[in-house]
């Protein structure tokens, strides 16, 4: 039989007690997944919030500290995963679709989608998705937690033995120059997102194994830039061009979108010129201006990430 309205909201209640029953259980790891309720239109709004109750209830089953956010509550800071989504109706259909983000840079970092063939079998739809998503959540913490370590992953520890090898030192002995600059004409949020990659990039550099130095924008343009990296004994140059910038504060929580131009020198050429274009990135309720450009920076440095790879046998 069909959940009623009645039934769903009380699932709503009963999952928010299996919540605190996770965060104990996942509260050594300090590590929490933050359920936003589903955006829909009118007539489907009610099923949000119960759906994302169906979905920590498959999360709190596997261990994870689990947070229902309601409608006026913020996103807790100890929240490394955000899950948001939609309910959308077409015909008799009923599609739910939820995306996982990363909260530290908003990045998207999985999505998954159920389909109801009609409203009443929105319940399965709901433990098609929580199967969907629960895996999905496991293997993407595990890879933020390897990230943060900057280790691989690894299959679980089955021997019994502790291991007896200390971590290594990460060395940030490859020095390299990062500049900013600006495209005129642009919006009023220019400025505060050029801030907010100077003071991204060194962190974000270290975490790459590099020695950053940070230099106004015009010592890095084309003809000074090979000039500058052998003044310095620098490796390559990255200069960081903020095109275009938007936030919009007509939805619940402000989204944002960036165009960055990346240019990498090295002594001898551009290695490498591009614009790089975030997803939307989603702030949380109450979010000032520049916090939210904070993130869409570290989005942007992220996107840097594997084109940097790419063309610089040393970027790690």
């Amino acid at each position: 039989m069909v959940r009623s309205s009645l039934a769903l909201v009380a699932a709503l209640a009963l999952a928010c007690v299996l919540v605190f029953a996770g965060r104990a259980n996942a509260e050594v790891t300090g590590e929490s997944v933050a359920l936003l309720p589903l955006d829909a239109e009118a007539r489907l709004e009610i099923y949000g919030q119960p759906i994302a109750s169906e979905l920590a209830r498959g999360l709190v089953g596997a261990g994870l500290d689990v947070v229902v956010v309601g409608p006026k509550m913020a996103v807790p800071e100890r929240a490394v995963i955000v899950i948001d989504g939609t309910i959308v109706a077409k015909g008799d259909a009923v599609t739910v679709s939820v995306r996982l983000r990363e909260r530290r840079t908003g990045a998207t970092l999985e999505s998954a989608t159920a389909t109801a063939p009609t409203l009443t079998a929105i319940d399965k739809a709901a433990d098609e998705l929580s199967a969907k998503v629960v895996p999905a959540v496991t293997t993407q913490l595990a890879a933020i937690r390897a990230h943060r370590n900057d280790v691989p992953v690894r299959s679980p520890n089955t021997t019994g033995l502790r291991p007896t090898t200390p971590a290594a030192t990460p060395s940030f002995d490859r020095p390299i120059l990062i500049g900013t600059d600006v495209h005129p004409g642009v919006t009023s949020f220019v400025a505060g997102m050029r801030t907010a990659i100077v003071a991204a990039a060194e962190p974000w550099a270290h975490l790459h194994h590099q020695d950053p130095s940070i230099v106004p924008g015009n010592e890095l343009w084309s003809t000074t830039a090979t000039r500058l990296l052998g003044e310095r004994h620098a490796t390559i140059a990255m200069l960081f061009t903020v095109k275009d910038i938007e936030i919009d504060h007509s939805a619940v929580v402000p989204l944002a979108r960036a165009r960055v131009e990346l240019r990498v020198f090295d002594r001898e050429h551009v290695m490498f010129d591009r614009v790089l274009v975030t997803d939307t990135i989603v702030g949380d309720r109450g979010m000032i201006d520049a916090a939210l450009l904070e993130r869409v920076a570290r989005a942007v440095l992220e996107i840097a990430v594997p084109q940097l790879r790419r063309v610089d046998p040393g970027w790690r």
